[in-house]
């Protein structure tokens, strides 16, 4: 059987399992400051993931696997986008360097990173990592798909659900404003009843 590498399999998954571990037996801990900060400029909120420092760690370590080595301001024009303005144009803003930097440094600490005079690259052993987390991973795609058709189905149906609300809602104001308009036209025949009636009078 031919080796699996990071190339081979999805990276979202490869990159879920990956950040599961790290939180779970390598227990890597989590900067204090990631409860309250965006990724970066361009975002409006911080992310609402709430072991989002991890996935991006993992992320990182598929990052410098497949494209390394890089430095920090590299990441961070991969992780940044487009910052919207309101009527101006959107401009594009690079992503936070401690994150990022917090992240390699966390890495590094575990052995998966060595530092070149071009940036950072992944070691012999976040190397194994990645491959061991490759194959894990290659073995579970079908149970993936499989959860990802499923999470299709209930995308479908909430889907399904909400556009059964929406019309229930357009008839009942469909039939507010028709007992509305009714009312108002009652309320005109009457008014000329009454002029009439005062005419003859």
């Amino acid at each position: 059987m031919p080796r699996i590498t990071a190339f081979d399999v999805p990276a979202q998954y490869l990159i879920e399992e990956m950040a599961k571990d790290m939180k779970e037996n390598l227990k890597l801990k989590e900067p204090k400051f990631a409860i309250f900060v965006k990724t970066g400029s361009h975002k409006e909120r911080p992310p609402q993931q709430k072991d989002w420092w991890y996935i991006r760690c993992a992320s990182i370590l598929r990052r410098l696997y497949i494209d390394g080595p890089h430095g920090v301001e590299r990441l961070r024009t991969y992780y940044g986008g487009r910052k919207h303005r309101g009527t101006e144009p959107e401009i594009f803003r690079k992503a936070g360097g401690k994150i990022i930097r917090s992240c390699l440094q966390a890495l590094e600490s575990l052995g998966f990173l060595e530092r070149t005079p071009k940036g950072r690259k992944v070691s012999p052993k976040g190397e194994s990592y990645l491959t061991k987390f490759s194959a894990l991973v290659h073995k579970k795609l079908p149970e993936y798909k499989k959860l990802a058709e499923e999470r299709k189905l209930q995308r479908l149906k909430r889907l399904k659900e909400a556009e059964k609300e929406r019309e229930k809602l357009k008839e009942t104001v469909l039939s507010i404003k028709g007992t509305t308009k009714r009312k108002k036209a009652k309320k005109q025949k009457e008014k000329s009843k009454a002029k009439e009636k005062k005419k003859k009078k």
